[in-house]
């Protein structure tokens, strides 16, 4: 079985709205939930990696929305309790 997304979007209103496993996937939810919409490493209020209007607007681009979330993860994989490094890095 697969494994659930870690990937979490939620709207303006904080409502969960999508999970997803590609980056690229979450900007456009993002950019189409509009701003104040986040996507989340999980449902913790913690690990905010985009928010948009704020970081940017992800349908100006979703590659360049990806890579700030991917430098956010990178930023917060010295954490493990917060991150489970094998499910962005199967080979770890």
């Amino acid at each position: 079985m697969a494994a659930s997304p870690n990937l979490k979007v939620f709207d303006a209103n904080g409502k969960y709205m999508a999970a997803c496993h590609e980056m690229e996937a979450a900007a456009s939810l993002a950019a189409f939930y509009g701003p104040g919409s986040t996507v989340r490493y999980g449902h913790s209020k913690r690990v905010v990696l985009w928010t948009e209007g704020q970081d940017g607007q992800a349908g100006e681009s979703y590659d360049a929305a990806a890579q700030v979330m991917y430098q956010r993860i990178e930023q917060r994989l010295s954490k493990p309790a917060e991150f489970d490094e094998t499910r962005w890095y199967p080979n770890a």
